[in-house]
């Protein structure tokens, strides 16, 4: 509170009764979280400590910005469909996050780009190809980050991938 005192920062308090629609849009459960925002950037630090918040500033400050990859070309799930089956709650959370999404289409992109901090595979509606299955293995390999939604029953083409990783 002296930090807030000092003019360094504010601080705003809300039931979470009265406040619940904005506290679902974080993901706030516990009466004890905290959610700290820096240039439209937030970071949900449930269970507030002192170290807690220092490490969610931290993040804030050095890193508010990751790109995620969303795969497209093979019929993959719209993050701009709002209806009851699309995934324009997934593309919200992820902004709220502080994750800014980039369409990849992976026909077109013999690797994934070197500024992914991950790649998102929403439901493809195609197997997808073989140099783009290539190209997620060498960057899941190299260390990079994979995120896949199939739908049951159709062919991703990304089975045998998955598998090597125990999925």
């Amino acid at each position: 509170q002296s930090f807030a005192a000092a003019g360094c920062f504010e601080v705003r308090e809300r039931d979470m009764d009265e406040a619940e629609s904005g506290l679902a849009l974080f993901g706030v459960t516990t009466p004890d979280s905290v959610v700290i925002e820096l240039d439209g950037y937030y970071e949900l630090v449930e269970r507030a400590t002192e170290g807690s918040l220092l490490e969610g500033l931290l993040r804030l400050a050095h890193d508010p910005q990751r790109t995620v990859y969303v795969a497209v070309g093979e019929g993959e799930g719209d993050l701009r469909d709002g209806s009851p089956v699309g995934y324009s709650g997934l593309r919200e959370a992820l902004g709220t996050e502080g994750y800014v999404l980039k369409s990849l289409v992976t026909m077109a992109a013999p690797e994934i780009p070197a500024d992914a901090d991950g790649l998102l595979v929403i439901a493809p509606q195609r197997p997808l190809h073989a140099s783009v299955r290539d190209a997620i293995t060498r960057y899941v390999e190299r260390g990079g980050r994979l995120g896949v939604l199939l739908q049951p029953g159709l062919a991703s083409g990304l089975s045998e991938p998955l598998a090597g990783y125990g999925i």
